[in-house]
């Protein structure tokens, strides 16, 4: 077949052909760049070692059978090495503008898509560069070009497909644009303009006006739009959704986007489909699927016309370069059904994704077959098609609660509240798989699965410990069951008091997840097996309680609303006369895989579950007479299997009321699980009719979306309306008071000028922290009034709101942002995304990433050092001076964490930690604990205050910087952001090595009680009495 450029951006055969096949490949580059730092390292080159047609071996054959084959081509074709762009840029690609496009011209690559966001490293320069070498192979381009018409103008294919008897007039019209936001426009001035070269910008009004005309002359053209955006290795965000949805209002069939370097979702929006993300074709780069724990293939887009009809056959290929040698290769039929499955779980279509995305085999390998209709065939819009996931509600398209297939199992409760984030239209930004950020009102909120930016750390770590949850409830006036805590030590004690109770539960203070938990204990034998039960959870103590007979249930709190309750059926079965015990669990777990929520938890038979079931006259290999109920388990845990039933509108009133107060005896806790025990939930809740068991300050709501029995209950709702009241925002600009900042002239002028401030006097031995009473004796200085929990732990009742402080971890420290903090994977992927620098570096799952770490340290040369993600005392850092010494390094390293290990380089500057309190700065210091604060520039004060903004919730915070020179504006010097820790001892700033003290207690207190105002659901309890 001849074919022909009629002009720059028309392609079209000479003659009919018999049928049309356009190709789209993701982002392609030689990479030499890439390939010469290798070199460079003692590594191999594979375009030295291998040639520049090794890419290609794998996937040559399909693209030699296509008619024309376009590939995104993310590399200017340049000999320049001098980019203007040095130091702003991480990376700048080159490849040879001689060898390069001679190697895509012999594999049919006839047209390149521009508008990316790394044609542009060598500027203006370099584009031209690019242009010329493509224009001397015949290769054309677009989403780029000499001025802004050039840069928009999309590639348009003719042909007459036919054959002999029928024959049609196929049009295709694709589009090519680069979203690169304010920086790529502003700094780097990327966007071409009426004189100037450049890239094609994701214009959306332009393209909709673009597509408009198109098919205002010709209805049946069929207008492809492929969107280059940013966001490596993630899935597709909000912004992809949103310029989806309007794309397709438009008039636009088809959406190909690229620059995600992985598949993306695929997803339908009025009949039509979009694939957000086809990610590498052939990119000789090492890649980061294995760091970034994102699956390591990519999608290569072949559409075909026939006289009769078109289709799109999408074929998955490996393309972590690490795996395939950098020879991208057809997935395996288990990786295809990976795939399969992946991409059904996270589409918003999944119904027409089953019917409409056929799998099948050719002799280029699995894909997916897909019949395509340009817009003018009318709406095809299927009135079961859900909207797109994440994107806001659109006229005639209502945003619906989450469905079965478009929530991760394993991650549920963050994937539910993160639905919900992109209902409203908030951008989500995910740090880990159970961990997000977002805004609103220019606010950080943070999600660390139910713990959140506004959830106080003292409240969940007085909820961790059921000991101490005890006194907070029965301080309150609610009831709690008769019992007592016993040192592991003390089993004989223990054991005796059980006996006195007569029925007894037993289970570990600080467990979780009903890890531990033995209900029903009579005899000493009983006890035996359920003291060892608990103790294996290595309990700081185990709690013996009197049990109360009746029946569980989870009160779910959100604010000082209770919106859910679920009743918690012990786990049963009831025979059919045909299975056996066994049989029946096992048909039971096969039921309950079907429920997003209660697939997480399999009913699994223990000795302990072996005797009960005896007791009622069963073995486990038995088969019960049809209709009888054989009760598995006494104990009504969901992650134990229990069942889940909704009873919210059946409870009798005043049990919700107590769910309430129980909540609010906690300070600060804004989601929370109450569990109660009751006799009756429909009689009033006295003390004879219940007792409140412990309550949950991270609560999962998978049982409340999807329980096993009745409605389901939208928390994730109730959570954003109490988060997105408006206060957030006026929270976070909140600052302590004036002079809060230095200590002595004012508030602690006395007798002796030089005197500094003591610690609460105390007995010898009966406190271990500093922090939590340097900030008693600051409330007490203010005439406030405490109650002390345990030596660590007191809550204040101030003006009809509670605080509470355990050490610096208040009411008002939220817990996702200490969860970040004290992660180094998490806060440095929330620094980055507040373009603060970091040290260079990058995390790496301890199993799997040991390759893509040392390749990274060979890199990075001297001073590298690993550590744990955890921070703090349970750290374990070691450095590395050498890449010889990695070895070891790993190895002591992954032995001491469970999940990922780190990696980055040391500055070779000085070190000082700063202070902050709200949102203010109120000291530095140096390493060995001298004040800096007056002799650090300002400028540096403002990178503490804007590192701690990004880890939603923080309220007082340290923060460890690195410079060449802490006197000169950072902008003046070269500086990283290293840790941000939460619950910092604040004891070394009131007592300095040196220089003036400074009051922080003073500062926290003045912060938070500036907030009480706007904390509604910090009212202290009151009694059950009265309800």
């Amino acid at each position: 077949m001849e074919a022909m450029w009629l002009s720059r951006n028309v392609w079209q055969p000479e003659s009919p052909i018999d049928q049309l096949d356009v190709v789209i490949a993701g982002d392609t580059a030689f990479g030499e760049n890439y390939q010469e730092k290798r070199a460079a390292q003692g590594q191999s080159n594979i375009l030295t070692s291998h040639g520049y047609d090794h890419g290609f071996t794998l996937v040559d054959p399909l693209l030699r059978e296509a008619d024309l084959v376009i590939a995104n081509l993310e590399t200017p074709l340049t000999s320049r090495r001098s980019s203007p762009f040095e130091g702003q840029r991480p990376w700048l690609h080159y490849s040879d503008p001689t060898l390069a496009p001679r190697h895509l011209a012999a594999h049919n690559i006839l047209a390149v898509m521009l508008a990316n966001d790394h044609v542009f490293d060598f500027a203006e320069a370099g584009l031209t560069d690019t242009l010329k070498a493509l224009d001397t192979r015949g290769i054309t381009a677009i989403g780029a070009g000499a001025n802004s018409n050039e840069a928009h103008a999309p590639l348009r294919v003719r042909a007459t497909v036919g054959d002999g008897h029928e024959s049609r007039d196929v049009r295709f019209s694709i589009f090519n644009a680069f979203n690169g936001g304010r920086r790529f426009r502003d700094e780097l001035n990327v966007y071409a303009d009426k004189n100037k070269p450049g890239l094609a910008g994701l214009q959306l009004g332009k393209l909709e006006r673009q597509i408009a005309r198109i098919k205002e002359a010709n209805p049946s053209e069929f207008v492809i739009i492929s969107p280059h955006w940013r966001g490596d290795y993630q899935w597709r965000s909000v912004k992809q959704a949103e310029a989806a949805v309007r794309l397709m209002d438009a008039g636009a069939d088809l959406i190909v986007g690229t620059g995600s370097h992985m598949m993306q979702e695929v997803e339908r929006f009025g009949g039509r489909w979009v694939f957000n993300g086809i990610g590498n074709f052939v990119l000789n780069s090492p890649g980061a699927y294995a760091r970034k724990e994102v699956p390591p293939y990519s999608f290569v887009i072949r559409i075909t016309a026939t006289p009769h009809r078109t289709f799109l056959r999408a074929y998955p290929i490996l393309s972590d370069n690490r795996r395939s040698d950098y020879q991208p290769t057809p997935v395996t039929v288990d990786q295809f059904e990976e795939i399969r499955q992946t991409l059904k779980a996270r589409t918003n279509a999944p119904d027409a994704f089953s019917q409409e995305l056929i799998p099948e085999h050719d002799n280029h390998g699995w894909h997916f077959k897909l019949e395509l209709h340009p817009a003018s065939d009318g709406d095809t819009t299927s009135p079961a098609e859900p909207a797109v996931v994440g994107a806001p509600e659109r006229a005639g398209v209502p945003a619906e609660a989450p469905v079965l297939s478009q929530v991760d199992p394993a991650h549920l409760n963050s994937e539910i509240l993160a639905f919900e984030a992109r209902r409203r239209g908030m951008p989500v930004h995910w740090l880990a798989k159970n961990f997000f950020i977002t805004q609103a009102g220019g606010a950080g909120l943070a999600y660390w699965i139910t713990n959140t930016h506004r959830t106080g750390v003292a409240a969940t770590m007085a909820a961790a410990r059921k000991d101490v949850g005890r006194l907070l409830l029965a301080d309150a006036g609610l009831p709690v069951a008769d019992g007592r805590g016993f040192e592991p030590t003390l089993e004989e004690a223990a054991r005796d008091y059980a006996m006195s109770l007569g029925d007894a539960v037993v289970k570990p203070v600080d467990g979780r997840k009903g890890r531990g938990i033995t209900v029903g204990v009579h005899t000493p034998e009983e006890f035996q097996r359920a003291w060892r039960l608990a103790s294996a959870e290595e309990p700081t103590a185990v709690l013996v309680e009197r049990r109360f007979p009746g029946t569980d249930a989870r009160f779910l709190v959100v604010g000082d609303r209770c919106v859910s309750v679920i009743k918690r059926v012990p786990p049963s079965v009831v025979g059919n006369g045909r299975d056996t015990v066994q049989q029946l669990i096992d048909n039971k777990n096969r039921s309950r895989a079907r429920n997003p929520h209660a697939s997480k938890y399999v009913i699994a038979v223990n000795p302990h579950r072996v005797d009960y079931i005896r007791q009622q006259g069963f073995d486990i290999d038995d088969v019960p007479p049809d209709g009888v109920v054989v009760e598995l388990d006494l104990k009504a845990s969901l992650s134990d299997g229990a069942d889940s039933v909704d009873i919210t509108d059946d409870v009798h009133p005043t049990f919700r009321t107590a769910a309430i107060q129980a909540t609010l005896a906690f300070p600060g806790l804004d989601v929370a699980g109450v569990d109660i025990m009751a006799g009756d939930f429909a009689s009033s809740a006295d003390d004879a009719n219940c007792v409140i068991i412990e309550m949950n300050s991270c609560p999962a709501i998978g049982a409340q979306h999807f329980p096993m029995v009745g409605q389901r209950r939208d928390v994730a709702a109730a959570v954003f309306d109490l988060h997105l009241k408006g206060d957030d925002a006026e929270k976070a600009s909140h600052r302590p008071g004036p002079g809060a900042a230095t200590l002595g002239a004012e508030r602690w002028a006395g007798p002796d000028a030089d005197a500094k401030p003591r610690a609460i006097d105390v007995e010898p031995g009966t406190y271990f922290d500093p922090s939590t009473h340097l900030i008693a004796l600051e409330l007490i200085r203010r005439g406030i009034g405490l109650t002390w929990i345990n030596p660590s732990f007191f809550v204040a009742d101030v003006d009809g709101a509670r605080m509470g402080y355990w050490s610096t971890a208040s009411h008002a420290t939220g817990r996702a942002g200490v969860r970040a903090a004290n992660r180094r994977d998490l806060s440095r992927a929330a620094l980055a995304t507040s373009d603060l620098p970091v040290a260079e570096g990058g995390v790496f799952r301890r199993h799997t990433g040991q390759a893509e770490a040392a390749e990274l340290v060979n890199s990075l040369g001297a001073s590298v050092v690993a550590t744990t993600e955890v921070q703090g005392d349970h750290a374990r850092v070691v450095p590395i001076s050498s890449p010889a010494e990695f070895d070891e390094a790993w190895r002591t390293v992954a032995e001491a964490t469970e999940r990922v290990v780190v990696i980055y380089q040391q500055s070779a500057g000085a070190t000082a930690e700063f202070l902050v309190v709200g949102s203010e700065c109120l000291a530095a210091h140096a390493d060995d604990g001298a004040d800096l604060t007056e002799r650090v520039d300002p400028g540096f004060r403002r990178v503490a205050e804007a590192a701690v903004a990004a880890l939603p919730g923080l309220d007082v915070a340290k923060v460890i910087i690195e410079s060449e020179d802490f006197t000169l504006p950072p902008a003046e010097t070269t500086y990283v952001v290293g840790d941000v820790l939460g619950m910092p001892d604040i004891s070394p700033y009131h007592f300095p090595v040196s220089g003036p003290a400074r009051d922080v207690a003073g500062a926290i207190v003045d912060l938070h009680l500036s907030r009480l105002g706007d904390e509604g659901s910090m009212k202290p309890p009151n009694s059950l009495n009265g309800l």
